[in-house]
């Protein structure tokens, strides 16, 4: 559905977390953890993979996270 979304977890109406089981956190994953961090209006975002054996983890905070999907896509095209 278009508009609404529902994050995996919400702890302390502070920090929204985002569950995966992929071989690797990708940039789509933090686009989608972004997304949730801008609808939501909080600012803190933990993407956690439990795929592999050691735990991938990544913290985002919303301002970073825009700046710095910015840096690393500036001149590809959006994938729609």
């Amino acid at each position: 559905m278009i508009g609404r979304y529902k994050a995996d977890l919400v702890v302390g109406k502070t920090v929204v977390v985002e569950l995966k089981c992929c071989e690797s956190l990708v940039r789509e994953h933090q686009a989608q953890l972004f997304n949730y961090l801008r609808v939501s209006n909080l600012s803190v975002g933990l993407l956690i993979n439990f795929r592999r054996r050691k735990l991938e983890y990544k913290r985002l905070h919303g301002i970073e996270i825009c700046d710095e999907l910015v840096e690393m896509h500036a001149e590809e095209p959006v994938p729609f």
